[in-house]
């Protein structure tokens, strides 16, 4: 680039992150002029995502990805026998979503997009299964033998919402949301992680009261959080701060908020900041993770997992104790179904 007229000129750049301002000064600083116009200016772009979004979107884009293969591997599975069965069941699955006129001409007369057989519709479906843990629930019960389509529905709803406490080799229900040995765990893994670290820590003579704590529903995250840190009374010989961090990080992980890794482990990387309920950012960590910390790691997954499963299973009746999620599910429903109509009574009354 030469201005005419100049033959030292300097270029002076303002970059930021959605704009970059220029101009053009002369040998003196002073700005210099083309064609009777100051030579400077501005461009202006969008400014670009931060790197956290971005990770975000990428962890949803995995994890869509993965479920569709899941979906369509139980489909597979599924395909020839319901060839024969219902040979028009998955086209109609597919164009659920769309209007008659936009389905296939093979589909556009079909009333419901699950069941049109004479003697079972899709009317009847919904009355004898109002949701879809009621369908688990029964298939897990009956002796007769079950529609493909109905076994199908089951397990595509099994596959698609897997939950976060799949383990190889293992089956939940009520009676496995073990939280007692759960924090038995995070307890002695807490007292060797102190010990490694020079650290003190009264973790393993407050078993009873953390437990306790954890299982009150009723108390805000962030106050049992704080009584956790408490409770877990860790603290370094020479007063040192960090003690307190490891104990606030800790505290959070478990009862569900987000804590960095990074004051608990010393790991440095851009995944510290977590969830404990965040597969992709777990899974992540796992990445960098000190070896020497896996136990303490695992034993607050094991903890946290253990009080959510617990909360899910917490149905007082007696019909679902030591009984599966489904039925917990059932009976959320229909408890459901009672204050409904309760708060309707009310209204209509006052």
């Amino acid at each position: 680039m030469r201005l005419r007229g100049l033959e030292e000129y300097s270029i002076g750049l303002d970059i930021g992150t959605a704009s970059v301002g220029w101009c053009v000064l002369d040998a003196h600083g002073d700005l210099s002029y083309m064609k009777g116009k100051p030579a400077w200016g501005s461009r202006l772009f969008p400014s670009a995502d931060p790197a956290a979004d971005a990770r975000i979107a990428r962890g949803q884009r995995r994890r869509y990805i993965r479920r569709r293969w899941r979906l369509d591997l139980l489909r597979s599975f599924f395909q020839e026998d319901m060839d024969q069965f219902d040979p028009d069941f998955f086209i109609r699955l597919r164009q659920s979503r769309l209007l008659p006129e936009d389905r296939s001409i093979d589909c556009r007369d079909y009333r419901y997009p699950l069941f049109n057989d004479a003697d079972f519709t899709e009317q009847q479906y919904y009355e004898r299964f109002p949701t879809i843990y009621h369908l688990r629930a029964w298939l897990m019960e009956t002796d007769e033998k079950a529609d493909l389509r109905l076994i199908y529905l089951a397990l595509h709803n099994i596959v698609k919402h897997r939950g976060n406490f799949l383990r190889q080799g293992e089956r939940f229900s009520a009676k496995d949301a073990n939280t007692a040995e759960a924090i038995e765990d995070l307890c002695t893994a807490l007292d060797e992680w102190c010990e490694a670290e020079g650290l003190s820590c009264a973790a393993s003579t407050n078993v009873g009261k953390i437990r306790k704590t954890l299982e009150d529903q009723n108390v805000a995250r962030s106050a049992r959080r704080d009584d956790l840190v408490k409770l877990f009374a860790i603290a370094s010989v020479d007063s040192r701060s960090d003690a307190k961090k490891f104990a606030k990080a800790l505290a959070s992980a478990i009862v569900g908020l987000q804590a960095d890794m990074k004051d608990i482990f010393g790991a440095e990387g851009e995944s510290t900041k977590l969830r404990l309920s965040d597969e992709e950012k777990v899974e992540a960590f796992r990445q960098i993770l000190p070896s020497e910390g896996e136990p303490l790691f695992d034993a607050m997954q094991a903890t946290y997992s253990a009080f959510i499963l617990s909360g899910i299973l917490s149905s007082s009746e007696p019909e679902t104790v030591g009984k599966s999620i489904s039925f917990h599910k059932m009976a959320e429903y229909e408890k459901y179904k009672e204050d409904l109509k309760l708060l309707k009574a009310l209204v209509r009354k006052y």
